[in-house]
This record gives structure tokens, C-alpha cells and sequence, in this order.
């Protein structure tokens, strides 16, 4: 599901990124250490988004509604960049 309102995704890794040269050519390679994390800049999240991350409901007015009850699930985060050549790079 696509996020609306996503300005910018940046790795908060303890990494980095390298050419690393072999016999049939040269590939990129990257090293992380420990957990690979991220940032995410949103302009706004929808409340449809909102409630789904955190397991909560949305009222018939657009509200999210707050309770002590939640069931927060397990969910992925993915992002793709362009690099200058042209070529995707998937992150996940």
C-alpha cells in the first residue's frame, strides 16, 4: 500500500556503499552492522494509515478513535530508488 504524503524515506543505517569490482564487471555492494532502520517524512498521514499502524478504528467522520485497546499488526516497510544510470534499487 502506498503511503500518501511521503516525502522523503532515509536509511538509518550503520553502513555503507561500495563498487566492488569482479572479473565479469563491476557490482555495488553494501555493507549494513547491526539493524538496518529507517526514517520516514511525511507531510500528513492519512487516518485510514494512521489507525491501521497502530490497530485502532476509524469513526464515520475521518477521525481515528483512541482507546486503551489496540491490536497493533506486524507490517514492512519497502522503498525503491533511482540511481543515476537508470537502474532501481529496493530496499526493504
Amino acid at each position: 500500500m502506498p503511503l500518501p504524503g511521503t516525502v522523503e524515506i532515509a536509511p538509518t543505517d550503520e553502513g555503507g556503499a561500495d563498487v566492488f569490482d569482479a572479473d565479469n564487471g563491476a557490482y555495488d555492494s553494501s555493507s549494513y552492522v547491526e539493524n538496518i532502520g529507517h526514517e520516514i517524512t511525511n507531510a500528513d498521514i492519512p487516518p485510514a494509515v494512521d489507525a491501521a499502524w497502530r490497530g485502532l478504528k476509524v469513526d464515520e467522520n475521518g477521525g481515528v478513535l483512541v482507546g486503551t485497546e489496540t491490536a497493533a499488526p506486524y507490517f514492512g516497510v519497502a522503498w525503491r530508488t533511482e540511481r543515476v544510470n537508470g537502474i532501481h534499487r529496493y530496499f526493504r
